[in-house]
């Protein structure tokens, strides 16, 4: 006889992460594929958990100037000589091949403040998933693209693009030092509660992963938080 009592839904897991990261560092993006990789996994395995990503700043070198930029290349080597720059090229590029990237590429180096900006503004006018396609749109544009992510054309074309804001208003936000002090704020943050590089990941406010890790790890964790109820932070 068939019990006429439905089996109880599986509880799903929320999962919180919050992603630092600077969008001329060549690690950055890897971390960011390779976190992006397991939450894949999970959604393709079926596991009960969901996720809510925020995208927090988090700049590397305050003194890049904001007006013009320099080739990536040249400016590591001036920070780390032409030796130990091949050798993170080749480095990056390799872990690049086993997600998919056929050739890590990258734009100019300056300061990154006006991407961060169109990060926030992102965040506030479409919540965590405009965030998020703004976070993929600009480390794309930047890496595979090889275009200069500090420019306001370049950025204006990205918030035209994702409904963000028309181009011509993004360009006038972006030429602006609105939400600059707030984005410095954010920066000053992270680094008061320990961030010191980038990527780094906090996971449900409880713990810190720093450095790019293999999809695998990210998802073995996923996993095991899946099988433990969250318990409710303290008020």
């Amino acid at each position: 006889m068939v019990s006429s009592h439905a089996a109880p839904p599986t509880a799903r897991r929320l999962i919180v992460l919050h992603q630092y990261s600077d969008f001329w560092c060549p690690w950055c993006y890897i971390g960011y594929r390779e976190i992006n990789a397991a939450i894949d996994r999970c959604r393709q395995e079926k596991l009960p958990v969901d996720f809510h990503i925020e995208y927090k700043p988090y700049i590397l070198q305050p003194n890049l100037p904001e007006d013009h930029g320099v080739p990536r290349v040249d400016f590591l080597c001036s920070k780390l000589g032409e030796e130990k720059t091949d050798m993170l090229v080749k480095l990056v590029s390799d872990r690049g091949k086993t997600l998919g990237i056929d050739r890590m590429k990258s734009g100019p180096v300056r300061s990154t403040m006006r991407a961060h900006r169109l990060m926030l503004l992102a965040y506030k006018h479409g919540g965590a998933r405009l965030q998020a396609d703004t976070c993929q749109r600009i480390f794309y544009a930047y890496t595979e693209e090889e275009k200069d992510v500090g420019d306001p054309n370049t950025l204006a074309d990205i918030a035209q693009e994702l409904s963000i804001l028309p181009r011509a208003q993004a360009l006038a936000f972006l030429q602006t030092d609105e939400m600059t002090d707030e984005v410095q704020s954010l920066v000053d943050s992270a680094k008061a509660n320990g961030v010191t590089g980038v990527p780094f990941t906090v996971i449900d406010n409880k713990w810190a992963i720093g450095g790019g890790q293999p999809p695998d790890v990210y998802y073995q964790i996923f996993a095991k938080l899946a099988s433990v109820p969250a318990v409710p932070s303290a008020a």
